[in-house]
């Protein structure tokens, strides 16, 4: 997935339940303390904020592109192992 795949997909429905999803599996790992409740309200607020970054990007996608170039592949490489490590492989 490219940058501007990405920025496209956070411009969906679809994204705000998976965004919710994943702020929520990482709150609840990293604050065990962290009620169900608030746990949910924060998901739901970090959707938000991250669809709307979403929009404000769209202007800027072409342009960024052209200069992460293939860093993007390596953050979301990065990201995804510390995902696995800390997240999900408990």
């Amino acid at each position: 997935m490219t940058f501007p795949e990405l920025v496209e997909y956070l411009l969906t429905p679809a994204s705000l339940g998976v965004i919710s999803s994943l702020a929520m599996a990482l709150l609840k790992r990293l604050f065990p303390v962290v009620t169900d409740d608030l746990a949910y309200l924060v998901s739901i607020v970090v959707a938000v904020v991250v669809s709307v970054a979403a929009h404000l990007l769209v202007p800027y996608v072409n342009v960024v592109q052209a200069s992460l170039g293939p860093t993007f592949y390596i953050l979301t490489w990065a990201c995804s192992q510390l995902w696995y490590k800390y997240v999900t492989n408990a």
